[in-house]
């Protein structure tokens, strides 16, 4: 992502740079047979919202927040009844 700015006729620009997915992941041992991304999408859930908590603005900080809860949600609930999820703060 690139922002940029015009001030007093001169254009200034600076690059956002992003974090690359998919993440390779190796799981061990023989399961979750039924969501076999499980880690991965924990891994990238957790790294999200360890940023998105460095927004400075709470207008956009918090709808962002309220996004990542619910993708955990869903991470939780395909993981099945036996998981449990605390992705603290």
């Amino acid at each position: 992502m690139e922002i940029c700015f015009t001030i007093n006729g001169v254009r200034h620009c600076f690059f956002i740079p992003t974090f690359q997915w998919p993440f390779t992941w190796r799981r061990p041992g023989p399961g979750p047979i039924n969501y076999p991304q499980f880690i991965q999408d924990a891994f990238v859930l957790a790294s999200v919202k360890a940023a998105v908590e460095n927004i400075g603005d709470n207008a956009v900080r918090d709808p962002a927040l309220k996004g990542i809860a619910s993708a955990i949600g869903a991470l939780e609930k395909l993981a099945g009844e036996h998981a449990s999820i605390n992705m603290g703060g």
